[in-house]
């Protein structure tokens, strides 16, 4: 493709369109970046000299206690 971004999937998984985070996370912490780079393909052609892209990130949580043992188990993801 034209665009990469390099997701990390150690700490995330996907499914579908969403990423879980993959461990607990303790009260005024913060998660592993879902990615820190985008990437343009170098065959591009001029057409995207200096081109920009913004990557929009929603996020939703659930609370730890009674949801099971990984975020794909947990109750209270929106529908």
């Amino acid at each position: 493709g034209a665009v990469t971004i390099d997701f990390n999937t150690t700490d995330w998984t996907q499914k579908g369109e969403y990423y879980y985070y993959n461990t607990k996370l303790a009260p005024g912490a913060s998660t592993e970046y879902l990615f820190e780079k985008v990437t343009f393909n170098g065959l591009m052609d001029n057409r995207y000299q200096n081109a920009e892209i913004t990557v929009d990130v929603t996020a939703y949580a659930t609370q730890v206690a009674n949801n099971g043992s990984t975020a794909l188990e947990a109750a209270g993801w929106p529908g």
